[in-house]
């Protein structure tokens, strides 16, 4: 594991607990989607950190439909995340085209 890999180790319990910002969400995805050293990392502090839980359960339950589960999860939240970032954009752009058309008409008067 190299130095880059260290720093998303160290974001993986808030990814887990959803606990990251848009960017470090995003930012993290991006490095699990090309290293496989930290999926398998990913996978292992998933297991410390939920697998107990389960297995208190006595329900039988799948660690890879487990991680599949979070990632979709996690990929829903970052679009949601997306899309509500461009639309609070939309509206704050909106409102300075307001603004600057209502100076301008006080500029006309």
């Amino acid at each position: 594991m190299d130095r880059k890999c260290l720093r998303y180790r160290d974001m993986m319990p808030g990814y887990i607990e959803d606990r990251l910002t848009e960017n470090e969400l995003e930012d993290l995805m991006l490095h699990l989607q090309q290293c496989e050293d930290c999926r398998e990392e990913l996978t292992t502090q998933y297991l410390i950190s939920r697998g107990s839980s389960l297995l208190e359960s006595d329900q039988p339950f799948d660690l890879n439909a487990e991680i599949n589960a979070l990632r979709n999860t996690r990929n829903r939240q970052m679009r949601s995340r997306k899309t509500f970032s461009l639309a609070a954009l939309i509206l704050e752009i909106g409102a300075l085209v307001a603004f600057v058309m209502e100076v301008l008409l006080l500029i006309r008067l």
